[in-house]
């Protein structure tokens, strides 16, 4: 019996290290685009269950190299505007926070998609494509064309 208990604890306790098995699959496309006065660095993670269904999508876009005269001083009204431009959002399965770090002079902006409880409306709502229904190699393809390095 006690040999049983030992056994059942182990077991227990490589669950909890492996993550319970879990048959998840990642997809993360990442992209640079330089532009006028600032340059863009996104990186997106796709999570897949073990039928090919997209489960989550979290995208983080840092606005960087911003160039501005003044950028020191100006800083603050340009974090007042972006954050007006970008207000953060928390709904059922859909979340949008900005973030700056003013000792580099970076906007962050995150997005956080849950398909099992977000609603169509609300991704038409923030001008979120519903990718719900494209298999892991349609968003890989489709953001491969764009200009995307995806792994």
């Amino acid at each position: 019996m006690k040999k049983i208990k030992i056994l059942s604890l182990l077991f227990l306790v490589m669950l909890l290290v492996t993550g319970c098995g879990s048959n998840t699959k990642k997809l993360t496309c990442t992209m640079n685009s330089p532009g006028t006065n600032m340059n863009a660095a996104s990186t997106v993670v796709y999570t897949f269950d073990e039928d090919g269904k997209l489960l989550t999508v979290k995208g983080d876009v840092d606005f960087k190299d911003i160039e501005i005269d003044d950028l020191e001083s100006n800083w603050p009204n340009i974090v007042e505007q972006f954050v007006s431009q970008n207000e953060p959002v928390e709904e059922e399965g859909f979340k949008r926070t900005v973030s700056s770090d003013d000792n580099n002079y970076i906007f962050t902006v995150t997005i956080e998609i849950d398909y099992s409880k977000v609603s169509s409306e609300t991704l038409m709502k923030y001008s979120s494509e519903d990718y719900s229904k494209k298999t892991y190699d349609e968003i890989k393809e489709l953001s491969e064309s764009e200009g995307a390095t995806c792994k």
